[in-house]
């Protein structure tokens, strides 16, 4: 279809030859374009607002043709919430935890009206939601809370690591049992020593120490055992760095090195990068082995994915933006290891000698903690029959809507000899856009002063039957109705009026400006001011088009008469 401009042109185009007096009702169509061919689908990218026919383009793409039921709503399938059985990592510690007793229980009735408060109980409901929620992830907020944690403010996962074990160690020592006393050392607590030999006498000085986490340096190093070798290489002490030998009684040269004691039942390995790719930064994914199945899992805030096969691959460059396209290759990997340049921090657990009791692999939830995930279990399962109840009826609604606009669609476009009304595009892209409320036509904005449709809004209207308008109408309400009475004859013959009077003056402006250029006897002719010369014509476009304007807006004076007061005000320029 012909851009909009030149539809305009055309719809105009008959006034060369037609005085406004002699407008029939071909001419009045032509103004408003009723006659234009619609447009089919497939041969206009976006709609033509310059043709009222072309009903392509306005929305309707989403609802023709088989629609997904899951595009009538933005709900997820409450059945998707449900956990896939991660049991955390940590069977020891999580065992553990669940026999540490509220200091509360002393004073009221804890089994009655018991909620977590401190640190430890939130904790404790933590692992026992993760362990027999029905939730596919959990809300850990009241933690996050418990431990006075600024959510807005980035946090480092290695600082938050040891920070949270000397709180919990603190929390657990104050107990009875030292089972729980002992429990964050005898888990996570290793032992090493830094030994350093004289080299005069071959004194060794060890100096024990215990770690909860070994810092190991992995620039210039292709693997965590290069990086560990590192970590105990023996250490040179000379020149001003020579070490004080209680035997020599004096400065000697020497060596120091890390000697491992004992390592503890779940080793903690912070790999040191100095240089991080800022785009990776403030966003941490953990792959968790399953003790008790075996599996891996990857851990995503809230999305959860079991790897097997090809995805079992961890720490990949995709794990941690998957936006960012990484600018190097990919590590290789020999078969057996996994490999990754973005690692931070590698926790792994002791084998132990397989111990075919169910104990060994399964822990039970306290019964206090149990009622409270029981609860939280039967909000959860009201929610997701809410979530279905909402989804079922967004899904019914949209299955009417969809009906309704397939019988609708088909009926727009006017038939030959058909009876037809105008309706408002803005107000069919609105019907047709399910994310908005459809509200009742307004017609009234496309009103001339006669009380019919303006000729200069056909542009912002679309004619379509009359069967679908009634339709319409009845079910959404408006109006007021514009139908093939509602062409004005006034508007279209003062817009033939101005137009013939335009081109008329563009023939009085080369008339006269070839008059100005004859040679005349100094007896005849006029004395007229240049400027006055210069500008006479367009003065009188100016003031046309000003008159035509308030035409518009319903004044009561006609474009003829406009034009003639036009005229008579540059004419009294002229003889000035």
């Amino acid at each position: 279809m012909a851009p909009r401009l030149q539809l305009e042109k055309a719809a105009w185009r008959w006034v060369d030859t037609v005085k406004p007096e002699d407008i029939r009702r071909e001419h009045i169509e032509l103004s408003y374009r009723v006659n234009l061919a619609a447009c089919r689908r497939g041969t206009c990218r976006r709609n033509c607002k310059g043709n009222p026919n072309c009903l392509v383009g306005i929305g309707e793409q989403a609802w023709l043709g088989d629609i997904d039921e899951n595009a009538f709503h933005n709900i997820d399938d409450p059945n998707s919430e449900r956990p896939r059985q991660v049991w955390f990592h940590n069977l020891e510690l999580r065992r553990s935890l669940y026999l540490w007793q509220s200091p509360r229980a002393q004073d009221h009735n804890i089994h009655l009206d018991y909620e977590p408060e401190s640190i430890c109980e939130h904790l404790q409901y933590l692992f026992a939601l993760l362990q027999n929620s029905n939730r596919r992830y959990i809300d850990p907020s009241g933690l996050v809370k418990a431990l006075g944690l600024d959510t807005g403010q980035q946090q480092d996962a290695q600082e938050f690591s040891k920070l949270f074990l000397s709180l919990l160690e603190d929390t657990l020592s104050k107990q009875k049992s030292t089972t729980l006393q002992n429990m964050i050392q005898r888990q996570f607590c290793g032992q090493f020593s830094y030994v350093t030999v004289c080299n005069q006498c071959g004194r060794a000085s060890p100096l024990p120490s215990r770690f909860y986490e070994l810092e190991l340096n992995i620039q210039g190093h292709k693997n965590l055992a290069e990086c560990i070798t590192e970590f105990l290489k023996e250490e040179k002490l000379e020149g001003d760095n020579r070490y004080f030998c209680e035997t020599c009684q004096n400065k000697q040269c020497a060596t120091r090195r890390i000697k491992l004691h004992n390592l503890p039942r779940t080793l903690n390995l912070q790999l040191m990068r100095f240089v991080f790719d800022s785009a990776y930064s403030g966003h941490y994914i953990a792959h968790v082995k399953d003790a008790r199945t075996s599996d891996w899992y990857k851990f995503n805030d809230e999305e959860i994915e079991k790897m097997e096969g090809k995805k079992l691959q961890l720490g990949i460059e995709e794990d941690i933006a998957e936006t960012v396209k990484s600018q190097t290759r990919k590590p290789k990997c020999s078969k057996g290891y996994h490999c990754s340049r973005n690692a931070y921090m590698l926790v792994y657990k002791a084998q132990e000698e397989q111990d075919t009791e169910p104990t060994a692999t399964n822990v039970d939830v306290p019964a206090i903690l149990q009622r409270l995930v029981d609860q939280d279990n039967h909000k959860f399962e009201e929610w997701c029959a809410e979530m279905a109840d909402m989804r079922k009826q967004s899904v019914d609604k949209g299955k009417a809507k969809h009906e309704e606009v397939k019988e609708l669609y088909e009926l727009l476009p006017v038939q030959e000899g058909q009876p037809y009304e105008f309706v408002p595009l803005e107000w069919l892209k609105r019907w047709l856009d399910d994310s908005t409320a459809t509200k009742e036509i307004d017609n009234s904005q496309f009103l001339c002063s006669h009380g019919k449709l303006h000729p200069d809004k056909v542009g912002e209207a679309k004619r379509v039957s009359t069967v679908a308008a009634q339709t319409l109408y009845q079910r959404y309400g408006g109006g007021p109705w514009l139908d093939g009475s509602s062409l004005c004859r006034e508007c279209v013959s003062q817009r033939c009026r101005v137009l013939r009077l335009k081109h008329q003056l563009n023939e009085d402006y080369r008339e006269v400006s070839n008059l100005v250029k004859r040679t005349l006897s100094s007896e005849e002719g006029y004395w007229v001011g240049k400027s006055s010369l210069r500008s006479w014509r367009q003065l009188a476009l100016e003031q046309l088009e000003e008159d035509e304007q308030q035409t518009m807006h319903g004044s009561g004076q006609t474009n003829g008469q406009a034009h003639t007061a036009a005229i008579t005000r540059v004419g009294l320029t002229l003889q000035q």
